[in-house]
């Protein structure tokens, strides 16, 4: 895991979005999407995953019957979570 500074060039919007992580092509679990800005977001899982990472994060709306979102992500930053036990990953879109 690196220190990195932040470098925005926009703002972030916190949020809490449950979404389902795949990693080299195999879902590793559950994850929820903490904030989200123009160029990427900041999701927490309990798998740690190396960073320049691809991922594929799928958003479903709670209740709303339409199909998921699908984001494709390079995860940038690898930290743990302060929140306990897993990680928080910092991700760019693609």
């Amino acid at each position: 895991m690196t220190e990195m500074t932040e470098q925005r060039d926009s703002d972030r919007i916190a949020v809490s979005y449950n979404a389902e992580v795949q990693y080299q092509g195999l879902k590793i679990g559950e994850a929820t999407i903490k904030d989200l800005s123009e160029r990427g977001l900041q999701i927490y899982t309990e798998h740690e995953v190396e960073e320049e990472s691809d991922l594929v994060i799928k958003v479903w709306a709670e209740e709303s019957g339409i199909p998921p979102l699908i984001l494709f992500a390079s995860v940038v930053r690898v930290s743990p979570s302060p929140e306990g036990p897993g990680y928080l990953l910092g991700c760019m879109m693609k």
